[in-house]
């Protein structure tokens, strides 16, 4: 089809119809291949689907006394079964294997529904303790519910929120602002928790891939598991528990490793290798601290050495990863 036209094109020039200039642009504009606008629709969904939750807060906020927890209540309640029912709807039946909504909109319905619901939840247990004293089992049941929705729908983003709400439910809250503020988790015994939580996510991810049961999601269950497994780890060494921390982290990387092999992704084996690197530096100047004033000299001035070093072997290790793949 673009030779053909290309060609009418040439024709129309040899009878002087249309310039050379004007011939160029034709030719250039059939060169180019055409560009999908999908990625930046959905990224528009996931956008308006995020600021649609956050304005239901801030309404809820604004105008609470106003309006009243029961209507509030009712309201969100409302909208979460409104997403889900018309998700339901639209969806295939359920499948041990990856599916998918006929439109991608309704992956969005479905995470605003996960969202609504678990805003539902924690507004229930903060004003009326609907789940006990204990805030943890709210957000428990709100993990569950989003597992549930996540497997049925199979949504990725409900997946995550789950995990997130697991989580939360152990004690470690995982987000920018707390590893910024090292305001991760406050008990030194919940670094064990985070780390047996990871096993338990790479363990659900063997089964996800062994048993065929949406082995799509190993993905995600490994990646949350690296980053947790390696959050909780740089915590640790900072714990009279190093040693084991460090023994622990080894065994959970050298699984994080395979499964970066597996499933062929960089990005799990390169944030794997930086991990490891950073509990490497934080060991070996631990048993550095208290070596003689020369050697600790000499130390500081090999340092730019060290990081260069691992820099390089990271490069190295991605390039060689790539080429495997």
């Amino acid at each position: 089809m673009k030779k053909h036209k290309i060609a009418l094109a040439q024709s129309l020039l040899r009878q002087n119809f249309i310039t050379e200039r004007q011939f160029s642009a034709i030719e250039d504009f059939h060169h180019k291949d055409f560009f999908s606008v999908r990625t930046e629709l959905l990224s528009l969904m996931y956008i308006a689907v995020l600021m649609i939750a956050s304005a239901s807060g801030v309404l809820i906020y604004q105008n609470i006394d106003s309006v009243g927890h029961m209507v509030l209540i009712a309201l969100i309640g409302v909208a979460a079964v409104i997403c889900i029912y018309i998700s339901f709807k639209r969806s295939r039946s359920f499948s041990y294997v990856q599916t998918s909504f006929e439109n991608p909109i309704y992956d969005y319905l479905v995470l605003l529904g996960t969202l609504l619901t678990c805003s539902l939840i924690g507004y229930l247990q903060f004003q009326y303790n609907a789940f006990g004293q204990n805030l943890s089992l709210a957000t428990l049941i709100a993990s569950i519910v989003s597992f549930g929705l996540a497997y049925y729908f199979d949504n990725r983003a409900s997946l995550s929120i789950a995990v997130t709400s697991l989580a939360a439910f152990v004690g470690i809250t995982i987000t920018p602002k707390a590893v910024i503020e090292n305001n991760v988790y406050l008990d030194e015994s919940l670094t064990f928790y985070g780390l047996a939580l990871s096993v338990i996510l790479l363990l659900a991810a063997y089964f996800s891939v062994e048993k065929s049961i949406k082995s799509h999601f190993a993905i995600i269950y490994v990646s949350f598991a690296m980053h947790l497994a390696g959050i909780c780890a740089i915590i640790g060494m900072f714990e009279p528990t190093w040693i084991i921390v460090i023994l622990i982290f080894a065994a959970i990387s050298w699984v994080n490793n395979k499964f970066s092999y597996q499933l062929k992704s960089v990005t799990i084996f390169a944030f794997n290798i930086i991990y490891s690197g950073i509990i490497l530096t934080i060991a070996l100047t631990k048993l550095f601290e208290h070596a003689p004033e020369i050697l600790m000299f000499l130390l500081i001035y090999a340092t730019p050495v060290y990081f260069a070093g691992l820099i390089y072997v990271l490069t190295i290790s991605i390039l060689k990863f790539k080429k495997q793949l």
